[in-house]
């Protein structure tokens, strides 16, 4: 059983730290500022002048005047093109090569473009930040109508199975989904207008002259020469007229013409796609085809279509060169740092206009108040946000701005943090004196834990956290009982080792190599595998083009293709080298009947004896992986090193790896307490331990290293 199994999180969950509830309303208006969505209520649209004008909310300018960075650097070039747009002075720190790239293909031409990058890059954001610069652009030659879609509210709709239907009522679903319940109504709104215009106005005119409309044409003529004539009064053609045009106007061709018709006075039709990830590789094809069509011939509209890389890949493998799209933006990998810098230096200014500030410790040992606000907070975040562990976050964040913030958030409210002892160093001003700064145990243990609301008192541990912020446990697969201690190693060294896609088809028949017959065929060899590709494709650690968040083990499909991610890597590289990370995620690690008493940093505390209980782990570890290499021949051995050992290739037990990155510990730890001169009988019993766990873990990397001496043999 796990070790945290019959905990309850609220019997040890951390409360904030006292600076943290000091700076908190401060610090959370800014972390988790929310990219306002694009609103088009204020706006007045002037047929006669060819002029579409909207009013932005000033909180909105705000937002990004003070929260905005460009998600690519800027450069001497774009500078220049910042110039050739005339962008206002508030928003010319905002716009780099990416924003200069989407306004160059709005307004000097191009008819698609696509927007390509990860998850939380900054894609929606960007997008929703040009759908609010447009209006202020007075310089250009035309002006600009976007309309901003998320298909997220779309998911549920295009989770329905159509695999029983043929490709003409598919085709009618996707239809009544991107024009019924997005597209039309968006249009509607902008050019309610020009659909309300008389049938005999430029619009229905133009509109009623193209061939798709000769049946409507005829009528209006009709009901025109029946006037002419006299056979009807003058009153009752505009009557005939004005039913007609109200048919007309609710037709999905009228609408679609009237967004197409302000080409004709000089306004840019726009359509912006956002959010399509989620949805699947057919919808993605069918909008290929629509946006194709809705760009060229008798519409003319321009769009823009934002999407993660594999989801293009595929789309343009799959698509006829004739309506591929060759005009595109790639995100490249976003700067945490840039983007932390820009969060400080909003805090830091909030913060500036702060009158006064009173912090009381919650024993009321003492009291401060700061005469220097701005400086003091300067200060603070010299201390908690030091370059290390700002790219501690950067990583585990997988690059993802959006989880950046969270962990950001995690982190300051941590009560692993010691308010009296931070504050101390801030008064003496000692943020410099490397032997002063915040322990980066803090950081690791506040985010791996979240501060103990998760590992500890987990229930269920695939539905208690949320799987894109808080780390996941490699060290273990649940209560799968395939490899449960290993599959997760296994999986991510393979995704690493050859670079490509997998189905999760072809996994399981590479794993079919390493073990036996009975094995592969038990019912339990696929719910030990969709469980571990569930969990690392949840975290972020692999990734699919064709799979969206994984709810059941059912919702994978043997079409599915998985990846290895960044995140992935730093996990297989680096994150199991944290001494945190193996203390705190062995209380999350199934160990049976845990015949070697393991025992959970609930029940130990100390350091010193919070690395026994690791070591402890690492024993169990090595017997279960000795147990599984003796089942093995050499011909699977073989495989084995090919295609699941670990990245370092003069290791082949992962345990191997694991004591090599603690005997790095002890050793650092063992030198640390001798150089201290800390020689009192509780640190020479302290020293005791740490020399016999490294006997310890020594003796077992030996015999890992006799045993496969002999296979070699």
């Amino acid at each position: 059983m796990k070790l945290t199994k019959d905990l309850e999180a609220s019997d040890y969950k951390l409360q904030p730290n006292v600076l943290y509830d000091s700076f908190y309303a401060n610090i959370l208006k800014i972390v988790y500022a929310q990219t306002p969505d694009f609103k088009h209520n204020n706006y007045s649209f002037d047929i006669s002048k060819k002029e579409w004008n909207v009013i932005i909310d000033n909180e909105d300018k705000e937002f990004y005047t003070k929260n905005y960075f460009p998600v690519i650097e800027t450069d001497t070039a774009t500078v220049q093109n910042t110039n050739n747009f005339d962008i206002p002075d508030k928003y010319k720190h905002c716009v780099g090569k990416a924003e200069i790239g989407i306004l160059n293909f709005i307004f000097n031409g191009g008819n698609r473009m696509k927007l390509i990058g990860k998850e939380g890059w900054g894609k929606t954001t960007l997008l929703r930040f040009i759908c609010n610069l447009i209006p202020d652009l007075q310089k250009v030659k035309k002006h600009c109508v976007p309309i901003y879609l998320s298909f997220n509210t779309m998911i549920t709709d295009l989770s329905i199975n159509l695999d029983n239907l043929s490709e003409l009522q598919r085709k009618e679903i996707y239809d009544k989904i991107l024009y019924d319940k997005m597209l039309l109504n968006e249009m509607r709104h902008y050019t309610k207008k020009l659909l309300q215009s008389e049938i005999n106005s430029n619009f229905y005119q133009y509109v009623l002259k193209r061939a798709d409309f000769t049946k409507e044409l005829m009528q209006y003529e009709n009901i025109n020469t029946e006037a002419i004539n006299g056979w009807i009064t003058s009153d009752e053609r505009d009557k005939r007229w004005h039913n007609l045009r109200v048919e007309l106007s609710e037709k999905k061709e009228i609408v679609l013409s009237s967004f197409s018709y302000l080409n004709k006075i000089g306004i840019i039709p726009l359509l912006i796609f956002d959010d399509l990830d989620p949805l699947n590789l057919e919808f993605h094809k069918y909008i290929y085809n629509e946006t194709f069509a809705l760009t060229h011939d008798k519409y003319n509209m321009k769009v823009i279509l934002s999407m993660r890389p594999r989801i293009n890949g595929r789309l343009e493998n799959c698509t006829q060169v004739a309506i591929r799209i060759n005009t595109l933006i790639e995100l490249s990998h976003p700067n945490i740092s840039k983007y932390l810098e820009g969060k400080d230096t909003r805090i830091e200014e909030t913060v500036k206009s702060m009158d006064k500030i009173e912090i009381i410790t919650k024993e009321n040992d003492f009291r401060i108040i700061p005469n220097d606000i701005e400086t003091f907070f300067k200060n603070y975040l010299n201390i908690l946000l030091q370059s290390d562990i700002r790219n501690f976050i950067a990583n585990i964040s997988g690059g993802n701005m959006r989880v950046c913030n969270e962990l950001i958030h995690i982190y300051l409210m941590s009560g692993f943090i010691n308010s009296a002892e931070l504050i101390a160093n801030i008064i003496k001003k000692n943020y410099n004196n490397p032997s002063l700064l915040l322990p980066q145990w803090i950081v690791y243990s506040s985010i791996i834990t979240h501060n103990h609301q998760t590992v500890f008192g987990q229930k269920d541990s695939d539905n208690a956290v949320d799987h894109k912020v808080y780390p996941v446990n490699i060290l273990c697969n649940g209560d799968g009982p395939l490899n449960h201690l290993l599959l997760r190693f296994h999986l991510l060294s393979m995704f690493v080792k050859t670079g490509t896609a997998h189905t999760i088809e072809g996994i399981k028949a590479k794993y079919k190599n390493i073990v036996t017959e009975q094995v592969y065929h038990d019912i339990s060899f696929n719910r030990s595998f969709n469980r571990a590709i569930k969990r690392l494709k949840n975290g972020g650690l692999i990734g699919s083009p064709n799979c969206g968040f994984i709810e059941n083990f059912d919702d994978i499909k043997s079409e599915h293709e998985f990846v290895i991610e960044d995140l992935g890597k730093y996990y297989i590289k680096q994150i199991i080298k944290i001494f945190e990370y193996l203390s705190f995620m062995k209380d999350d690690t199934e160990f049976g009947s845990n015949p070697l008493d393991i025992k959970s940093c609930i029940k130990v505390k100390r350091h010193i004896d919070r690395f026994t209980e690791v070591v402890k782990y690492l024993q169990h570890l090595y017997n279960e992986e000795m147990d599984f290499f003796r089942k093995l021949d050499n011909n699977q051995i073989l495989f084995y090193k090919e295609n699941f050992s670990p990245l370092d290739t003069s290791k082949t037990f992962y345990v191997q790896v694991l004591i090599d990155n603690m005997l790095d510990y002890v050793r650092q730890r063992i030198d640390m307490m001798i150089n201290r001169g800390e020689l009192e009988a509780g640190t020479r019993n302290d020293l005791s331990t740490l020399s016999e766990n490294e006997t310890k873990l020594k003796q077992m990397a030996d015999n890992c290293r006799i045993f496969l001496k002999a296979y070699e043999k």
